[in-house]
């Protein structure tokens, strides 16, 4: 698997995006485990704000096979896992 630092992620944020993030933790962590997937899928638009970042830092390589990614939806999980 890629390893995608943290640190180059964290450097590049895109502006407000940490705070969005912990908002989403706080709720998806008080949700009920039936209602957990259902949080964290209603809050994509956080995941998906970072998925430019993560495609520049893995160099638009896949996290899991390291090839240059062109087959995919590009996911966000396929630069780093959710």
């Amino acid at each position: 698997m890629r390893h995608v630092s943290p640190d180059l992620v964290s450097e590049r944020l895109p502006e407000g995006w940490a705070a969005k993030a912990h908002v989403a933790a706080e709720a998806v962590a008080a949700a009920l485990p039936e209602h957990r997937a259902a949080e964290i899928n209603g809050r994509s638009i956080v995941w998906k704000d970072l998925k430019a970042t993560l495609k520049e830092v893995s160099h638009s390589k896949c996290w899991y096979c390291e090839s240059v990614d062109v087959r995919s939806d590009n996911g966000v999980d396929h630069f780093r896992p959710k």
